[in-house]
């Protein structure tokens, strides 16, 4: 999905869209402006001698700061919070543990006092490091005590390591406070579904009479990673080069003509398969006593709109009595297991909606 201000991309303030970017406007407009630049040879990796107006550079705050005296920067794109940042390194307290509250306490005192939050990361002063006048921290001669930075507690707690820029904890607060919170932060999706193991598994369940397996659509993924791959293909042969020059006027008449053949071809209109992909909300088709999908006069699945397959099995299993007497009877009783195949989007969607991350008016 296309968004124009990336400093306002976070959970729970905007919802990935499952679009066809060919038909946004301002996506088409912007590739069009984009492709006619590379036609006219207006972007790329410099030949020598030649200058830039505009480069893109991955950095932190203080490295855009160093450009500020001869460039005007413009950031484009903000620090963002991801599961790896988040949760990559964490403190846990065992099940095991004979004392969960003195665990909690050296775990609060890694994040708010400074001198045990040293103590572990760099071990005894003047024995495993020296500290310098400007702060940071020389490791003694034959030491081998040193701990992840990261792994330890409260970062900006910690001495600066030696040959590490002083100003490093406050570039690192000013990246924080310019962090946007990616929207599919702590959204597992494999996680999230179901399987036949907790029917078989959970004496509960088994007396259920219906059950619902649920599965990612792999198929629907691959097709549309195919057609998008084959689509942004098409969009990279409109260039017509004639005498070893590019023809602009012929490319871009190519590249309009395209993109509206795309355009049409992507729409989910025209495709099943696409508007599977684009649909948030889960509808299920309708089965029979049998266990199989009803089917209108035409054929077609009894579903408001057919945005998820589903395939029903009807087994049967053996319910054992004791009578009066003493003896056994079994007789047998259908069950239902009800196969969905769902999209990654209707996942996010529900996963969403649960912990109440949609934004409000939210309509799909």
């Amino acid at each position: 999905y296309a968004y124009e201000k990336t400093d306002k991309i976070n959970r729970g303030d905007v919802v990935l869209k499952f679009d066809s970017l060919l038909a946004n406007q301002t996506y088409q407009n912007a590739l069009k402006n984009l492709m006619e630049f590379q036609y006219r040879d207006y972007f790329g990796t410099p030949e020598e001698g030649q200058t830039c107006a505009v480069s893109f550079v991955t950095g932190d705050a203080t490295e855009a700061a160093d450009y500020k005296d001869d460039h005007y920067v413009v950031v484009v794109d903000f620090p963002r919070a991801t599961d790896e940042d988040i949760y990559g390194n964490m403190f846990a307290v065992s099940k095991y543990s004979t004392d969960v509250n003195r665990a909690m306490k050296v775990i609060t005192l890694l994040n708010t006092d400074a001198t045990f939050r040293n103590l572990f990361q760099y071990g005894i002063e003047n024995v495993n490091y020296t500290l310098n006048l400007d702060g940071s921290v020389t490791a003694t001669r034959g030491n081998h005590y040193l701990m992840d930075i990261a792994k330890t507690g409260n970062e900006f707690l910690a001495y600066v390591p030696e040959g590490t820029d002083l100003e490093i904890w406050e570039s690192a607060k000013l990246q924080n406070r310019e962090a946007t919170v990616d929207p599919l932060l702590g959204l597992d999706l494999l996680a999230r579904l179901t399987d036949d193991s907790e029917i078989l598994n959970d004496p509960e369940a088994k007396k259920k009479k219906e059950y619902t397996i649920e599965t990612i659509d792999k198929e629907l993924i691959t097709y549309i990673s195919e057609l998008s791959r084959d689509a942004w293909n098409r969009i990279e042969k409109c260039k017509v080069v004639v005498d070893g020059r590019v023809d602009i006027e012929k490319s871009l008449e190519n590249l309009e003509k395209t993109m509206d053949e795309l355009a049409a071809l992507l729409n989910p209109e025209n495709d099943l398969k696409i508007r599977r992909a684009m649909a948030y909300d889960v509808v299920a088709p309708k089965f029979d006593a049998e266990g199989n999908v009803e089917l209108d006069a035409s054929g077609a699945p009894v579903v408001p709109n057919p945005t998820i397959e589903a395939t029903c099995k009807v087994k049967l299993r053996e319910i054992i009595e004791t009578n009066e007497d003493g003896t056994e009877s079994v007789t047998t009783e259908p069950y239902y297991i009800y196969y969905y195949s769902i999209n990654p989007y209707q996942l996010y969607y529900r996963w969403m909606k649960t912990y109440s991350y949609l934004p409000a008016g939210f309509a799909g």
